[in-house]
């Protein structure tokens, strides 16, 4: 589309998708985007409202590709404190006024990326603000220290859990990996992202299939959890305090599935998935088992964890060793 407005005397017109390519920081991105036509000389005509549009899905897709966080995950880490622009602006290093542009869907620097990511995790913010506290007026330190103190209260019996995983060592039932909470809420993420719709079950086999491949691969799982057998196949050590830690952070929704008979809770998702966070090699176990257990469903996926030599060698209860992984069978 040419970038100058042109004057059509005609009023008749109509809209077309049409495969645009815009410059976004030096890298062409394409777009289906929505162009005005004018039905009688038939000359594309400027339209502010769409050429915005087409440009915010540029600006998106460039995003998505370069693992920055979208305009409304922004926001929405904003709001967890309920702090206005000036104050969280003030809190990652920049203007009032840059911190509107982000929030418009304006490309964020990395520096800014990475601490929005970081304010994401309160004991982050806590730090940060301890560090700059004297550039904050009284009112925005009360609303900060409020913000702060609703948090803990909120989120602190089921954080400290994972907190004191972090601290303990590595071990065959964590797969030799050290606890990365990080890591594993970005599993769940991705999972809850790329499931057509993922119930509780089938993402507690999701996990372990993809902390067991990858110690198949390389012996050492990639989130450090510690899988316990139960009727249901392996799941996680405090499954339920993980989701209801990461519900409480508005990592992930858990809605109930009315369109289905069986009822049922599903694992829903918006936050930006970090792949900064694995390896290659990892994130390509995580694409593995998602491609592989697409189709599974609960059912399916409970049945086949019974068969693996972790669940048959082990009792109701038990802590599963993740040596027996190097005998994988669902998939490898």
């Amino acid at each position: 589309m040419c970038n100058v407005s042109k004057r059509c005397p005609h009023n008749d017109t109509y809209i077309v998708n049409k495969d645009e390519t815009y410059d976004v920081k030096g890298e062409p991105v394409a777009v289906e985007a929505k162009v005005r036509v004018c039905r009688k000389c038939n000359e594309e005509i400027f339209d502010m409202k769409l050429d915005t549009e087409s440009l915010r899905q540029a600006y998106q897709k460039y995003k998505k590709a370069h693992g920055l966080l979208l305009a409304e995950d922004i926001m929405r880490i904003r709001n967890k404190y309920k702090l206005s622009q000036r104050t969280f602006a003030k809190l990652i290093g920049c203007t009032q006024a840059t911190l509107v542009r982000y929030e418009k869907g304006t490309i964020q620097n990395d520096t800014h990326n990475r601490l929005i990511i970081l304010m994401e995790n309160p004991e982050n913010l806590r730090e940060t603000y301890r560090k700059i506290q004297d550039d904050f007026s009284e009112s925005e330190c009360r609303k900060i220290e409020l913000a702060l103190a609703q948090n803990r209260n909120k989120v602190a019996p089921y954080y400290k859990i994972f907190q004191d995983k972090e601290k303990g060592n590595p071990t065959e039932y964590s797969g030799f990996q050290k606890f990365n909470f990080q890591k594993l809420k970005n599993m769940i993420i991705y999972y809850a992202q790329n499931q057509k719709k993922l119930y509780k079950t089938k993402l507690m086999k999701l996990l372990w299939y993809t902390d067991a491949l990858n110690f198949f691969r390389s012996t050492k799982s990639i989130s450090g959890l510690t899988y316990i057998h139960l009727n249901y196949g392996p799941v996680p050590e405090d499954r339920n305090e993980l989701l209801g830690l990461l519900e409480k952070m508005s990592v992930i929704r858990i809605e109930e599935d009315t369109g289905s008979p069986y009822g049922g809770e599903c694992i829903e998702s918006d936050v930006q998935f970090d792949a900064s966070l694995f390896s290659e090699k990892e994130l390509e176990v995580l694409q593995d088992v998602n491609k592989k257990f697409d189709s599974f469903t609960s059912k399916d996926l409970v049945n086949l964890s019974h068969g693996e030599e972790a669940y048959t060698k082990t009792s109701q209860l038990e802590k599963m060793s993740f040596v027996h992984a190097l005998n994988l069978k669902g998939i490898a």
